[in-house]
Protein backbone atom coordinates (compact mmCIF):
# COMPACT_ATOMS: atom_id res chain seq x y z
CA UNK A 1 0.00 0.00 0.00
CA UNK A 2 1.31 3.52 -0.93
CA UNK A 3 2.64 5.52 2.07
CA UNK A 4 0.03 8.30 2.02
CA UNK A 5 -2.76 6.24 1.29
CA UNK A 6 -2.15 3.95 3.85
CA UNK A 7 -1.71 7.27 6.08
CA UNK A 8 -4.81 8.28 4.86
CA UNK A 9 -6.68 5.31 5.60
CA UNK A 10 -5.05 4.68 9.21
CA UNK A 11 -6.06 8.23 10.25
CA UNK A 12 -9.21 8.06 9.12
CA UNK A 13 -9.84 4.77 10.66
CA UNK A 14 -8.80 6.45 14.04
CA UNK A 15 -11.51 8.93 13.54
CA UNK A 16 -13.88 5.97 14.28
CA UNK A 17 -11.50 4.06 16.48
CA UNK A 18 -12.16 4.60 20.13
CA UNK A 19 -9.59 3.79 22.18
CA UNK A 20 -11.90 3.17 25.45
CA UNK A 21 -13.89 0.66 23.19
CA UNK A 22 -10.84 -1.50 21.68
CA UNK A 23 -7.30 -0.12 22.82
CA UNK A 24 -5.63 -2.79 21.38
CA UNK A 25 -7.25 -2.23 17.60
CA UNK A 26 -6.21 1.55 18.75
CA UNK A 27 -2.89 0.96 19.76
CA UNK A 28 -2.32 -1.45 16.42
CA UNK A 29 -3.31 1.45 14.39
CA UNK A 30 -1.51 3.87 16.10
CA UNK A 31 1.80 1.45 15.40
CA UNK A 32 0.86 1.51 11.85
CA UNK A 33 0.15 4.88 11.94
CA UNK A 34 3.84 5.99 13.43
CA UNK A 35 5.46 3.08 11.06
CA UNK A 36 3.74 5.07 7.87
CA UNK A 37 4.79 8.63 9.17
CA UNK A 38 8.51 7.10 10.06
CA UNK A 39 8.75 4.89 6.27
CA UNK A 40 7.99 8.93 4.99
CA UNK A 41 10.16 10.90 6.96
CA UNK A 42 13.52 9.16 6.87
CA UNK A 43 14.22 9.58 2.63
CA UNK A 44 13.50 13.23 3.28
CA UNK A 45 14.82 16.45 4.30
CA UNK A 46 13.58 19.64 5.72
CA UNK A 47 9.91 20.76 7.05
CA UNK A 48 8.01 17.70 5.73
CA UNK A 49 10.28 14.71 6.44
CA UNK A 50 10.45 16.22 10.24
CA UNK A 51 7.11 16.64 10.53
CA UNK A 52 6.29 13.35 9.56
CA UNK A 53 9.06 11.69 12.54
CA UNK A 54 7.37 13.91 14.79
CA UNK A 55 3.89 12.75 13.89
CA UNK A 56 5.37 9.10 13.66
CA UNK A 57 6.71 9.68 17.58
CA UNK A 58 3.46 11.08 18.57
CA UNK A 59 1.58 7.51 17.22
CA UNK A 60 4.56 5.21 19.01
CA UNK A 61 3.83 7.33 22.15
CA UNK A 62 0.14 7.13 21.99
CA UNK A 63 0.35 3.30 21.57
CA UNK A 64 3.04 2.59 24.66
CA UNK A 65 -0.07 3.89 26.63
CA UNK A 66 -1.78 0.66 26.33
CA UNK A 67 1.41 -1.30 25.07
CA UNK A 68 2.84 -1.23 28.45
CA UNK A 69 5.80 -3.29 29.28
CA UNK A 70 3.86 -5.28 32.04
CA UNK A 71 1.04 -6.09 30.13
CA UNK A 72 2.93 -6.30 26.81
CA UNK A 73 6.27 -6.55 27.11
CA UNK A 74 6.88 -8.15 23.49
CA UNK A 75 5.01 -4.97 21.68
CA UNK A 76 6.25 -2.51 24.34
CA UNK A 77 9.76 -3.66 23.06
CA UNK A 78 9.19 -3.33 19.54
CA UNK A 79 7.35 0.20 19.83
CA UNK A 80 10.07 1.32 21.85
CA UNK A 81 12.56 0.26 19.43
CA UNK A 82 10.90 2.09 16.69
CA UNK A 83 10.23 5.03 18.81
CA UNK A 84 13.52 5.21 19.41
CA UNK A 85 14.43 4.88 16.18
CA UNK A 86 12.33 8.00 14.94
CA UNK A 87 13.90 9.90 17.47
CA UNK A 88 17.41 9.40 16.79
CA UNK A 89 16.48 10.53 12.66
CA UNK A 90 14.49 13.68 14.20
CA UNK A 91 17.53 14.53 16.79
CA UNK A 92 19.85 13.56 13.62
CA UNK A 93 17.51 15.55 10.63
CA UNK A 94 18.76 18.55 9.03
CA UNK A 95 16.58 22.03 9.94
CA UNK A 96 14.23 23.25 7.38
CA UNK A 97 16.34 25.42 4.90
CA UNK A 98 14.04 28.58 3.33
Amino acid sequence: MCGSYKRSFCKEALRYLKREADPQLWAATQVEVGGTHAELGIPGEGRAANEHLTDAITAYRNALEVYTREVFPSYYELVRKNLDKAATLLAQAKPDVQ
